[in-house]
């Protein structure tokens, strides 16, 4: 069990300093510190992806957004 969030995008665990990104439900997106997130994202519908994997991710997203779930 780990204390530390997963990537959505590639599964893998998001290390304590790695750059990553909060992507809430309804597509905004902040910069976010791992060191300062759980295991669960701070709001329901939201996601944590590495910063490296955002692009892709956002990319696979109908019209480009970044919609969790979408």
């Amino acid at each position: 069990m780990t204390d530390r969030p997963r990537c959505v995008h590639c599964g893998e665990i998001i290390g304590a300093y790695e750059p990553a990104r909060l992507v809430l439900a309804d597509g905004i997106t902040f910069r976010a510190s791992p060191s300062t997130l759980g295991a669960e994202p701070v709001a329901p519908g939201s996601v944590v992806v590495h910063d490296a994997c955002y692009e892709t991710f956002a990319g696979e997203r109908p019209g480009g957004r970044a919609e969790p779930g979408g």
